[in-house]
């Protein structure tokens, strides 16, 4: 069972480069790609909705794979939301443009990210229930979800904060500020941004700049926005928690040292970003491809495939 990713992103192309494209909506897009032009990104939920069959559809192409049974991520509060209408909701939805753009699927499965991510997390005993309420920060592209969960699995209170809070808030607000006063060679491309931030420095000519102050400046910035706004939106809720975990993308950003807590908490220190997709299959089993298809980048688990003998 292996992890793997490819960036959520999407361009519409013509001519020449559209020989691999994937058609859809009347144009044809290249998936996947973090370097040419015209790349778009998803930015909400109707573009979750309407767009995730194409990654699908790319990570199939890219593995020359057919599928039947799939299941889905979708952020925790957005899941919920529909579980209680009678309709469906965005579940029902998502499902619905599934079965219409990819023939031949049989059984979709729809499942909440930060509550997902729990599963895995209590499966490999980095979080332990008997601690309490377990408070799960799962952060993306441009989202943050928040989840209360108690120690039967029950979602106590659950939050979705958009274009405030995620990797691309914290690259292109908080460190592309840092960098500015200092390298105006620095590109908006945020997966550049990305590979800077992680790296800590910038490759210009004959130069290697080093950037780890500013990288740490850019975290000591955010981080206390991030937690001051969780604290105040669970408070308001008259919701306690015992223990923390961060899962999600965001979760490279930060290490134990930029938190400063009496609480016990859990970081990855690697994978973090995979715990949704981990948990997913856990909980639909062997039988299903498993995607979390998130706003930077899209995160599958194949199914094994027996080779006929």
């Amino acid at each position: 069972m292996e992890a793997k990713k490819i960036a959520s992103t999407m361009s519409r192309v013509v001519g020449g480069e559209s020989k691999n494209a994937i058609e859809y909506d009347g144009f044809k897009w290249v998936v996947g790609d973090t370097v040419g032009s015209n790349i778009e990104y998803m930015y909400d939920l109707n573009d979750l909705i309407n767009y995730s069959h194409l990654f699908i559809k790319q990570i199939m192409k890219n593995e020359n794979r057919d599928i039947d049974n799939i299941a889905l991520s979708m952020p925790t509060e957005a899941y919920y939301s529909s579980k209680m209408k009678e309709n469906g909701g965005l579940i029902k939805k998502m499902e619905a443009e599934i079965r219409k753009n990819i023939p031949g699927v049989n059984e979709i499965v729809v499942l909440p990210q930060g509550a997902s991510a729990l599963n895995y997390l209590v499966s490999q005993k980095k979080i332990d229930l008997n601690n309490g309420n377990v408070l799960i920060i799962d952060g993306g592209f441009n989202t943050l979800n928040i989840s209360v969960v108690d120690e039967n699995g029950k979602i106590l209170f659950t939050e979705s904060i958009h274009d405030e809070l995620g990797v691309y808030n914290l690259l292109n607000k908080f460190f592309r500020e840092e960098l500015k006063n200092k390298h105006d060679e620095v590109s908006s491309n945020i997966q550049m941004l990305k590979k800077v931030f992680l790296e800590e420095e910038i490759e210009a000519g004959f130069t290697t700049i080093n950037v780890k102050n500013e990288k740490i400046r850019a975290i000591q910035a955010f981080i206390p926005k991030l937690i001051s706004r969780v604290t105040r939106d669970v408070k308001k809720e008259k919701i306690s928690f015992g223990q923390f975990a961060f899962v999600g993308g965001i979760s490279y950003y930060i290490k134990d040292e930029n938190i400063k807590t009496t609480k016990k908490f859990y970081i990855p220190e690697k994978g973090g970003e995979y715990m949704t997709v981990l948990g997913m299959r856990e909980t639909v089993g062997k039988d299903f491809d498993v995607f979390d298809i998130g706003f930077g980048d899209s995160k599958y688990i194949l199914k094994n495939i027996k080779k006929e003998k």
